[in-house]
């Protein structure tokens, strides 16, 4: 899952040269190619568009792939997502941010009829969107 943030000035209508891409990425912790591969296609861009990059990781700890272990990597999103500072972007810049993570668990939670609310996991899981409608 990826956040991407835009440092670079806002404008208006179609697409125009930006700088400051920052790629935000929470991985298992078993996970060895997203933190490379990612960075590689991005980085042959640069080759071609204006545009830069920066990575960022955070690891989501599993020691043994078992059902407890899953649910715990599971939970261990929410930290991984504060150190990718996703509710930090969102003041930054103006508007949502969101992740793979953060989408699934708000259906999910909506899906098992709960509220979408986890502090800290940006505006999505806020508690704004705590009762929206699942469409399954």
């Amino acid at each position: 899952m990826s956040s991407v943030t835009n440092s670079g000035p806002p404008v208006s209508g179609g697409f125009a040269p930006r700088r400051g891409y920052r790629i935000g990425q929470i991985v298992p912790s078993s996970n060895v190619t997203m933190e490379t591969e990612v960075p590689a296609i991005l980085r042959a861009r640069e080759a071609v568009a204006p545009e830069r990059f920066t990575f960022h990781s955070s690891r989501m700890r599993m020691t043994h792939v078992t059902p407890e272990q899953l649910k715990a990597m599971d939970a261990d999103s929410d930290r991984c997502a504060i150190e990718l500072s996703i509710e930090e972007a969102e003041q930054q810049l103006g508007k949502p941010v969101v992740s793979a993570a953060v989408c699934t668990v708000h259906q999910m939670l909506r899906a098992l009829n709960l509220p979408a609310h986890a502090p800290g996991a940006g505006h999505l899981l806020s508690g704004a969107y705590a009762q929206s409608p699942v469409d399954l």
